[in-house]
């Protein structure tokens, strides 16, 4: 849990990679923990890495398919998804 704690700091003051690395680390420790992996997909899209946070989202969604705020999550990732498939 102290990884998860120490990635929303990392979150909070904008360090995204770091938050990304503490929560990869929450969810090696932690892999049936759904709000890890749901914030490692987050930073991951911030750090425009598409396929990997569709993949931590998907696992997620497989922990907790009730989880508040995933599907908004995935909805804004499709979306961006759909951009960069057809660049303007």
């Amino acid at each position: 849990m102290l990884e998860y704690n120490v990635g929303n700091d990392h979150r909070r003051a904008r360090r995204v990679k770091d938050a990304r690395a503490a929560f990869a680390r929450a969810v090696t420790a932690f892999p049936d923990f759904s709000e890890a992996h749901a914030s490692l997909g987050a930073m991951q899209q911030l750090l425009g890495q598409l396929d990997q946070a569709a993949q931590s989202y998907r696992v997620a969604l497989a922990k907790n398919p009730h989880l508040p705020g995933l599907d908004d999550n995935l909805a804004l990732l499709a979306a961006e998804r759909s951009e960069v498939a057809a660049p303007r």
